[in-house]
């Protein structure tokens, strides 16, 4: 289940509203991103009237993404080489997820959020319970921070730092997923982690640095990490 949850958590990092007729429709309407393409490949993505993720495809044949749309529920089937998975997803009154579960698995998760439509705690229904607690700014509405448990047992923080100058055109929005609640609008700067590492605390950080097109939409990303890690993703849109 652990490599399961963070399969979600990239897809939602890499991480709604387009065009009225299909994904490949030029007419204009909300920003959508087309194509996310790093050294694995390119991701396709195409989206249906309501400007909803409907497919996300890699060029070479590697993974593609599904998405079902039912009144109070979505389905995600996520197809790979060797595997297929299948999350199924209950939605609150606002059209946000409430809960999730992967087909042929028990384990529940659920999700809360404030009066601002920011998400604000995930927990599942296991023992010992993991959770995460997301932290705002009350001002801004950025991201501060998230902590994460399990049990009574803290397991990580990751603190976060924005450009506040620019704003971001890789919202979950502009994925057309707007049912994972509203997103922090400005550009991670940097990432700082911290978590248990025996009787020390091990400190991560990441940092990330962007370019844009000539519609200050973002065209690259790149990022480094404190223990050497580096790579790019670049951002085609729909017109």
């Amino acid at each position: 289940m652990t490599q399961k949850y963070i399969l979600l958590s990239t897809l939602v990092l890499l991480s709604i509203l387009s065009c009225k007729k299909n994904g490949n429709d030029k007419t204009s309407g909300p920003l959508r991103v087309k194509a996310e393409t790093d050294a694995s490949g390119s991701m396709i993505y195409s989206y249906n009237a309501e400007h909803q993720i409907v497919k996300a495809e890699f060029d070479n044949g590697f993974k593609k993404l599904e998405y079902l749309y039912e009144p109070g529920k979505i389905t995600n089937t996520i197809i790979e080489a060797s595997n297929t998975y299948i999350i199924h997803y209950s939605l609150n009154s606002k059209g946000y997820i409430s809960s999730q579960q992967y087909e042929g698995d028990t384990e529940m998760r659920y999700y809360e959020y404030n009066d601002r439509n920011f998400l604000t705690r995930t927990y599942n229904d296991q023992t010992p319970r993991w959770e995460a607690i997301y932290h705002y700014n009350a001002s801004t509405g950025l991201l501060d921070s998230i902590r994460t448990t399990t049990g009574n047992t803290w397991s990580n923080t990751s603190v976060f730092l924005y450009y506040t100058d620019k704003n971001s055109s890789l919202l979950d929005e502009n994925f057309g997923r707007s049912f994972f609640g509203k997103s922090s609008v400005h550009p991670i700067k940097s990432v700082a982690s911290r978590r248990p590492d025996g009787n020390q605390v091990k400190v991560s950080v990441t940092n990330f640095t962007y370019t844009y097109d000539n519609k200050e939409r973002i065209s690259s990303l790149s990022f480094t990490t404190s223990s050497g890690q580096s790579g790019s993703t670049t951002y085609t849109y729909y017109e």
